[in-house]
């Protein structure tokens, strides 16, 4: 496929995909130019037996966004909201609230709780069976739908579903007892 072909295909779905996150339009007008400059420049990489081109360009995507935020170094989020959106699965606002922490900004006491619920957290992910931590990883890190984890690992969808939800009910236990009151299990 033509680089101008996919530029045409993808670009407008970047833009979006990024706008969303970032929320000022001139910033996702230029991260939208790195995404597709990555693109161009890496195209011959691309693999169509690992991933689509979709998933392949949105990870780009997501990777020039994490250097974005790095570099920026946001303000900090409640770890409340992490949680909660760890508990719910709705990874793109994990993304968003993990990406804005800012060690600088922590006080002493919430530098010590994200440090501790990294390692809880880290403990737990390692509890995992090997099929539940590569089927996490594929989905909350790499950003692949159900379908696609299904389709990469020759898994039926209801399996990489169930490997999921225990995946989460097992990171659930690493959050501290105060939120046990939102019952997200």
């Amino acid at each position: 496929m033509k680089f101008e072909a996919i530029y045409k295909s993808f670009n407008k779905k970047v833009f979006n995909f990024i706008k969303v996150r970032v929320k000022d339009e001139m910033i996702a007008e230029e991260l939208t130019s790195d995404v597709m400059m990555k693109v161009f420049k890496k195209i011959d990489l691309f693999d169509e037996a690992k991933s689509t081109l979709s998933t392949w360009i949105i990870n780009i995507a997501k990777n020039t966004m994490i250097d974005y935020f790095r570099k920026k170094q946001l303000s900090t989020v409640s770890l409340e909201n992490v949680y909660v959106d760890w508990a719910n699965g709705e990874e793109d606002a994990q993304v968003d609230h993990l990406m804005a922490l800012k060690d600088s900004e922590l006080n002493p006491v919430e530098k010590m709780i994200e440090q501790e619920a990294s390692r809880t957290m880290y403990e737990k992910f390692e509890t995992l069976s090997e099929a539940e931590k590569i089927v996490a990883s594929l989905h909350f890190f790499d950003g692949l739908s159900y379908d696609e984890v299904a389709e990469q690992l020759n898994m039926p969808l209801g399996t990489v579903k169930a490997k999921l939800h225990r995946a989460r009910k097992t990171m659930m236990e690493a959050m501290p007892v105060e939120f046990n009151k939102f019952n997200l299990a």
